[in-house]
């Protein structure tokens, strides 16, 4: 098969790894795979894994953007040229210009719901799913066939699949004591916490800060590395500064290679308030047996056994999130057990080999059904 996956952007993010874990998949399976897409700044990583990238949308997250619609006769004409057989969308712009490529010149297309969407009008007038629908976690397919009334058969829960050789492989080449100098890390900074996302309220930094504030009173030698970007940054940043943790807490930036900030970190949190439907950094530490504090709003969790392979706590919860991270810091043993027990289960049920084969097995299912 020729597969075309359709995304707004290929900047640092869960869509474009999940893009680039599958289509690397794919290759391994004997599939074409490519990218339609407005590039991003990890295109180079893409052009060095020979994955063809094809920069012709518009950037936008607007489907009513008319930009889209005066390409779609050169997307068209695109499609027809390289023979694609099947289309994958990622997200609204790219479900939506499917439809249409559909609609025009019969080829099939699935979705990969990514994160939990709401319900506008746009969507109800064109909602433009597909032939079928990938939810990445279960509590995602129980909002599609109940919001969204999806036949229950038309949506398939398959997990996001972490690529653990690769990122092992990463880990090797890292010198951690030279990235601490390069971020400017004191030395003294014994234990090392961090947290990867888009800084936005949801993600719960102004909490996280909140609990590092009450530890750093007893342990003056932790360090907080927060990784992203994000409309909330400058606020967060400006939080860090009132309650005086400038020189305990680093802003690193985007990362195009995130085994950057694994590579310094002892403890890895995600404080998520709400709705983390799959929370690919966490199971990337996961992955790379670091330990793991977040909270029950993450899909996930009925996976993983609190205090046997992750540490959780309340959303919200500033103080406990504070013991959670002090239990770790003081316990090296736990540390290690939770580490251990994590990548099992990463390995066995969220690994890039199963979702690659899950998601094979529904290409072919929609691909012969429209032949």
């Amino acid at each position: 098969m020729k597969i075309l996956h359709l995304t707004n952007h290929l900047d640092h993010g869960g869509i474009s790894s999940y893009v680039y874990t599958l289509a690397l998949e794919m290759k391994r399976h004997g599939h074409e795979s490519s990218v339609l897409t407005s590039e991003g700044s990890l295109t180079r990583r893409f052009q060095e894994a020979n994955i063809p990238i094809y920069s012709i949308l518009p950037r936008t997250k607007s489907e009513l953007d008319p930009r889209l619609y005066f390409c779609l006769p050169r997307i068209c004409d695109f499609i027809k040229q390289k023979e694609f057989n099947l289309l994958h969308a990622h997200t609204r712009v790219g479900q939506v210009l499917a439809g249409w490529v559909k609609f025009l010149m019969g080829i099939p297309y699935i979705t990969t719901c990514h994160f939990f969407c709401k319900g506008r009008l746009g969507r109800r007038l064109f909602p433009a799913w597909g032939n079928h629908v990938i939810a990445v976690s279960d509590s995602l397919k129980s909002l599609l066939t109940d919001k969204f009334s999806l036949k229950n058969k038309k949506v398939t829960t398959i997990f996001n699949g972490i690529d653990i050789e690769s990122l092992q492989t990463q880990m090797k080449l890292k010198n951690r004591e030279t990235i601490r100098r390069n971020w400017g890390i004191p030395e003294n900074r014994s234990i090392i916490i961090s947290t990867v996302s888009r800084i936005v309220p949801v993600k719960g930094h102004e909490i996280l800060l909140g609990a590092m504030n009450q530890l750093i009173r007893r342990y003056p030698d932790l360090h907080l590395v927060i990784t992203g970007e994000g409309p909330s940054k400058k606020h967060v940043e400006k939080i860090a500064h009132e309650l005086r943790l400038d020189g305990n807490v680093t802003f690193t930036g985007p990362l195009e290679d995130i085994a950057n900030t694994m590579a310094v970190t002892d403890i890895f949190v995600s404080p998520i308030l709400w709705g983390e439907a799959f929370g690919l950094s966490i199971a990337e530490a996961m992955a790379l047996k670091i330990p793991v504090v977040t909270t029950t709003s993450w899909e996930l969790k009925d996976f993983y056994e609190d205090r046997n392979s992750v540490l959780l706590v309340k959303p919200g919860d500033a103080v406990g999130l504070a013991k959670a991270l002090e239990e770790l810091i003081i316990n090296e043993s736990l540390r290690r057990s939770l580490a251990s027990n994590a990548y099992d289960i990463v390995k066995n049920k969220f690994s890039a080999e199963v979702m690659g084969t899950k998601i094979e097995k529904l290409y072919k299912k929609v691909f012969y059904y429209n032949a």
